[in-house]
Order: C-alpha cells, then structure tokens, then sequence
C-alpha cells in the first residue's frame, strides 16, 4: 500500500526521471531524492513478497509483469495497468486452479 500511495503521488516525476533523467535534472527535480526514493519503493516490494513467496517468485513477478506489459503497449499509463492486470490475473488463477499433479 506504501508503493502503490508513493508512486501514484510521485508518478510524473518518476517517470520523467526513469526515462530522461538529464532533463528532469534540467528542469530542477531532485534527482537524487527520485533516485533514492524509487530503490526504497522497490526494496519495500522486494522484502514484503519475499516473506510471501520467495526469491525465485519475486524475481520473476519484477520482471515478467514489466516486460509483458511492455511488450504490449508502448504507454506508460496502460503499460501500469497491464502489468498489475497481468498479475492478478496470474494470482487468482494459480490459486483457484486445483493442483492435479
């Protein structure tokens, strides 16, 4: 919840530092701050589903979803939505299919 309400207040930034971080520098953000705050974000995701689920799912949920999501859309707005679509639909389905094997 922490990620979700930090990235939705710093989204414009963010997104402006990850894809030209020259010229959000130009313009007069806190690059340092976007910097430090966007490993903090991922660091928190990182540690609350490693207590879930474990390294090899968290490492795979980071970068399947972001790449699936990429390779679909080309804007950042639907390629969030994609990504988290993308895993609760994989969520709810690995959990409510019976394990027959």
């Amino acid at each position: 919840m922490i990620a979700l309400v930090s990235i939705l207040v710093l989204r414009k930034d963010l997104m402006l530092f990850v894809f030209d971080p020259t010229h959000a520098r130009s313009i007069g953000l806190n690059t340092t701050f976007l910097h430090y705050a966007l490993l903090t974000i991922l660091a928190l995701t990182i540690v609350t589903a490693l207590q879930t689920v474990g390294v090899i799912l968290v490492v795979a949920m980071l970068i399947t979803l972001g790449a699936t999501a990429y390779l679909l859309t080309d804007k950042f707005n639907r390629m969030i939505w994609i990504a988290v679509a993308c895993g609760v639909l994989s969520s709810v389905s690995g959990t409510s299919v019976p394990d027959t094997f």
